[in-house]
């Protein structure tokens, strides 16, 4: 069975993205998007090879969009590694870095 792993940068986003959204639009609606992401996660977990290469920012990663924000993701041998969940109005390529 595949899964998915979430770096510690990755975890880092999503729990940003958390507290921006229980913020700005309150708890409801950033517990929602949170269980939105993981739906799409365990989707990803499922058909590593869903989304599409992101070749041109990173090489060997691939990127699945989910509402407002980019999931960048690699495969390895248990599964995928998310490496970051991005905004799409980040520069994406600045926060790709190893």
């Amino acid at each position: 069975m595949n899964k998915y792993t979430l770096s510690n940068k990755a975890e880092e986003d999503i729990s940003g993205i958390y507290d921006y959204s229980a913020n700005i639009h309150g708890v409801t609606q950033a517990e929602a998007y949170l269980v939105a992401l993981h739906e799409a996660l365990v989707i990803l977990a499922e058909n590593p090879s869903i989304g599409p290469s992101a070749e041109d920012i990173r090489k060997n990663y691939l990127q699945l969009p989910v509402h407002r924000h980019m999931v960048f993701y690699k495969k390895v041998d248990d599964g995928n590694l998310v490496i970051r969940v991005l905004h799409q109005q980040m520069k994406y390529s600045m926060h790709l870095c190893d």
